[in-house]
């Protein structure tokens, strides 16, 4: 027995370095998906031989499943309202112990007025055209055989929410007052992607 699971570790070992090389050679789609759909397969499988001397296996397989979904969606898919988590990662540079949040908008770079541009350019068309574009980008990248669209797709939805709800809260925080909100609407989003019932559970 101790020889059969020294043999499939080694296997696994062997398979992993494979699934690595494959990665930086594949062309067609983004590395990131080959690493994450051949993880993710991997994985199912070990978790299905239930065998303890493989849970290290496991947790890499997990791991580089995880790892390699978030590079996929953060830096393969576009973000829809760039410019506005630009300005957002600047703004959070300014929220140290010598300046208090009400007084970031007096930084020009970091101005209710140009923060106000910014919404105006992020219309609910074109937010909605962007995250569309982007799920297209998921159909196209993904295999059918791993069937992984559905939660790779919620992923990219829940994250770009998670963006949303964080500006949001910013703005309250630093522009008090000012009564500035996305154009978008993250219930009409959920709504119009039906992500209701995937947060409900």
């Amino acid at each position: 027995k101790q020889w059969y699971q020294r043999r499939v570790r080694a296997l696994l070992d062997a398979l992993f370095q494979t699934v690595d090389r494959a990665a930086k050679e594949q062309q067609k789609v983004p590395g990131e998906v080959v690493m994450f759909e051949n993880y993710h397969h991997i994985s199912r499988r070990l978790a299905w031989m239930e065998l303890a001397t493989l849970s290290d296996h496991l947790r890499t397989c997990n791991k580089a499943y995880k790892d390699n979904l978030e590079a996929y969606i953060s830096e393969k898919l576009g973000n829809p309202i760039e410019k506005i988590s630009t300005f957002f990662a600047g703004v959070k540079s300014c929220l140290t112990p010598a300046m208090r949040p009400e007084e970031v908008g007096f930084n020009m770079n970091y101005s209710k007025s140009n923060l106000t541009k910014l919404l105006e350019e992020y219309q609910f068309k074109v937010v909605k055209k962007s995250i569309d574009n982007s799920i297209a980008k998921i159909d196209k990248h993904l295999s059918k055989e791993e069937c992984l669209f559905s939660e790779v797709r919620g992923r990219y939805l829940t994250t770009f929410f998670a963006h949303i709800t964080e500006y949001s809260h910013l703005m309250e925080l630093c522009y008090p007052g000012s009564k500035l909100q996305f154009r978008c609407k993250v219930e009409e989003l959920r709504t119009i992607y039906g992500m209701e019932e995937e947060d409900d559970e």
